[in-house]
């Protein structure tokens, strides 16, 4: 007794009905992700900008900083927090 063919078997010459359904399922997957790492990347502006522009350590116990804040307009506001870290990350001060 001989069994099926390989063509029958595996499949071989026969395309899938479902093939068309999946390609276009997978371009507007793909096109959908594209478009929201374009909207995520171009609405990702601050309002606000903030950089540590110098510190000095006075004591042990006492470390002065200067920040540099830009708005992007004159209708946002802010606050600052500046945080002191020891050398195990610990937070040993902090400042609003």
């Amino acid at each position: 007794m001989r069994g099926p063919g390989l063509a029958e078997r595996y499949g071989a010459g026969r395309r899938p009905e479902r093939r068309p359904l999946v390609i276009v399922l997978a371009v507007l997957f793909v096109g959908a992700l594209t478009a929201w790492a374009v909207w995520a990347s171009l609405g990702s502006e601050q309002a606000i900008d903030a950089t540590l522009t110098s510190y000095d350590v006075v004591s042990s116990h006492e470390v002065r900083v200067k920040i540099s804040a830009h708005f992007r307009d004159d209708k946002t506001t802010g606050t600052c927090l500046v945080r002191a870290t020891a050398q195990d990350h610990t937070i040993v001060g902090e400042l609003n």
